[in-house]
């Protein structure tokens, strides 16, 4: 009979007997670091969670510098931006969610975007001229849906894309400019850009880091804060707190908190 205890090295000291301790039993420790990892990640991937993380990292910003947030709301998006300007080059068609304006925070906001007679806004305006966008620093959120102009875009509209042989300088655009095909609006506090024209051009800019934009409209939309509250899975009625519609990603529930304070820090005390 096999003794069980064979190939194991004899104890030759305490220091070896720990050591040898440590060997056998560290498989258990991985499981266990494994479990702890996996029951931490499952409890702060919950949307409240991850909601919760998110204005925690706001409101510390907020305390030492408001300002601050807007680059907050330029990290939350950023992922969003990167997948659906790289949707049409990975799967060969757009992503099969635009970034449309009118459903970017569901229906809560759709639906009092517009006064009762369906074509007034209720959004203030301002002068968009005081307010230029820039590709490079700014969150722009375009939708390239058609793969040749895409390519096209991505391979001549930039100034560090100079072709290197002759032939090939008939289709290069050179530094990205703005044109008339270009449409931005742009949503305050926020400061979100959502692209209604020009989808292909604007990508190309946002990647070659250059061009700047002077939105067709500005719209503020902090009348929502006295109407509307939102949390990781859903947008509440203020007053009522009646539950209105499902927050589809605690992420945009999160920018539209912090738009909130945003708003309340730019007003006087």
């Amino acid at each position: 009979m096999k003794n069980k205890f064979e190939g194991i090295p004899p104890l030759k000291s305490p220091g070896h007997a720990l050591h040898l301790w440590r060997l056998l039993t560290r498989p258990w420790m991985l499981r266990q670091q494994r479990k702890k990892e996996l029951n931490f990640f499952k409890k702060n991937n919950l949307p409240n969670s991850r909601f919760n993380n998110l204005m925690r990292t706001a409101q510390a910003i907020a305390d030492i510098n408001p300002a601050g947030l807007h680059d907050l709301v330029k990290a939350i998006l950023r992922p969003l931006q990167a997948e659906h300007i790289l949707s049409i080059a990975e799967f060969g068609h757009g992503s099969k969610t635009p970034n449309q304006w009118q459903t970017f925070f569901g229906s809560a906001v759709r639906d009092r975007i517009y006064e009762s007679d369906g074509m007034t806004t209720r959004p203030s305006k301002f002068d968009p001229g005081d307010y230029p966008i820039s590709l490079a620093r700014d969150i722009v959120l375009p939708w390239p849906w058609k793969e040749t102009s895409y390519v096209s875009a991505l391979a001549t509209i930039g100034t560090r894309k100079t072709p290197l042989t002759p032939n090939l300088m008939d289709s290069y655009q050179g530094e990205w400019r703005q044109d008339l095909n270009h449409a931005i609006e742009l949503w305050l506090p926020w400061r979100i850009g959502f692209v209604t024209g020009g989808n292909h051009s604007i990508t190309a800019g946002i990647l070659a880091g250059e061009g700047t934009v002077i939105p067709y409209s500005v719209l503020d939309f902090s009348y929502l804060f006295n109407e509307l509250a939102a949390d990781g899975t859903a947008f509440y009625e203020l007053g009522t707190n009646r539950r209105i519609c499902d927050v589809h990603d605690p992420r945009v529930g999160a920018v539209f908190e912090i738009g909130r304070m945003i708003h309340k820090s730019s007003q006087p005390n």
